[in-house]
């Protein structure tokens, strides 16, 4: 886990993100691991049983429970671990390649998701 959140990091460190690296590479982490787990429940679980009243409900509910994870992570992998993480492996650019084809795939998944669920 600390490894991919290296890899955004070393994505982030660069450009207009210089700033907040740390902070982009985290909640990358965070979205990209709520997208997988959202369309793998989606498979298991009806979404129809779930109500809420107003789209505004069901953003701020998902809004804490991303906020929360966050957090979470924030805390068990700090900055200073994943700054101090050895950058030395020559396979650190093909791994971030791999990375890329993940959430490609990842997003194509949640696509394939939507449109099943919108087909029920």
């Amino acid at each position: 886990m600390s490894y991919i959140i290296f890899l955004f990091f070393k994505y982030y460190n660069q450009g207009a993100t210089k700033q907040i690296p740390y902070q982009k590479a985290v909640f990358s982490f965070v979205t990209l691991l709520f997208i997988n787990l959202i369309s793998i429940a989606s498979f298991f679980i009806s979404f129809k049983e779930i109500y809420f009243s107003s789209r505004i409900q069901s953003y701020a509910f998902f809004g804490v429970i991303l906020a929360i994870i966050y957090f979470v992570i924030n805390k068990f992998i700090p900055e200073q671990t994943v700054r101090d993480y050895d950058a030395r492996d020559k396979n650190t650019k093909l791994h971030g390649w791999l990375l890329f084809f993940y959430v490609f795939i990842s997003f194509i998944f949640l696509l394939i998701t939507i449109i099943r669920l919108r087909h029920k």
